[in-house]
């Protein structure tokens, strides 16, 4: 199975409050449609750092973030 890494901005898109900025909002849609239907489709893995990085800030919105990386692998890093 192909490996995709996954930084950031996805879950976050996944996790956010619907954009009033069409762009942002386009991003989301984008994301969403990516991660119902092609996701499944790749073994999907995040650094430590992205793990922590969503755990960050508004708390509803975070713990969607943090339900989004369950299930995700985390990769190895070096420091």
């Amino acid at each position: 199975m192909p490996r995709v890494y996954i930084e950031t901005t996805i879950p976050s898109f996944l996790a956010a409050r619907p954009a009033r900025d069409v762009i942002v909002a386009g991003k989301q849609a984008t994301t969403r449609i990516w991660w119902e239907l092609r996701a499944r489709h790749f073994d999907l893995l995040v650094s430590p750092f992205v793990w922590d990085e969503v755990a960050i800030g508004d708390p509803e919105v975070s713990l969607r973030r943090c339900e989004i990386r369950t299930g995700l692998r985390v990769l190895a890093v070096d420091e």
